[in-house]
């Protein structure tokens, strides 16, 4: 029962030194399959190819 009790906190700190990583990924890389669907959809966005080539680089600001 002691080692279970000192491995708790070890994996609680790695879950939480993962989700800066984990979060950072998402970021980057939704844009990316989403921007077809963006240009695509006309009647909700009126938004250009120039204009969506930017949500990558604009949304980690």
């Amino acid at each position: 029962m002691g080692q279970k009790n000192k491995e708790w906190p070890q994996i609680f700190a790695i879950v939480v030194a993962c989700i800066p990583g984990l979060s950072s990924a998402l970021l980057f890389s939704w844009p990316s399959p989403f921007i077809l669907v963006l240009i695509q959809d006309k009647e909700n966005y009126d938004i250009t190819e120039d204009e969506a080539n930017l949500l990558p680089v604009l949304l980690p600001i």
